[in-house]
């Protein structure tokens, strides 16, 4: 049975499933690298384990976006997305 089938089936059933130990883990490990501010990183660390799984994945999607880049490769590619260097 693949994991999406039981996702549908606690969404039917109307009991959400809550946070996975995967999203837990992404959550923890990342959120000190975005440029969220830090009341709402504190506020997210505070409800982590209050979270549906569908929850956790729009926080992890929003970790991603927000994410600063330290390879510098990505950094100038992030610049050159923003048009840092358009004349």
């Amino acid at each position: 049975r693949l994991m999406y089938e039981d996702w549908l089936d606690n969404i039917l059933d109307g009991e959400p499933t809550l946070i996975t130990y995967r999203q837990l883990v992404i959550i923890e490990s990342m959120i000190d690298r975005t440029s969220l501010d830090s009341t709402e990183k504190n506020e997210i660390l505070t409800n982590l384990n209050n979270y549906t799984e569908l929850e956790a994945e729009e926080i992890i999607k929003k970790i991603f976006e927000n994410e600063i880049k330290t390879d510098p490769k990505d950094q100038w590619k992030e610049m050159f997305k923003a048009g840092v260097f358009d004349s």
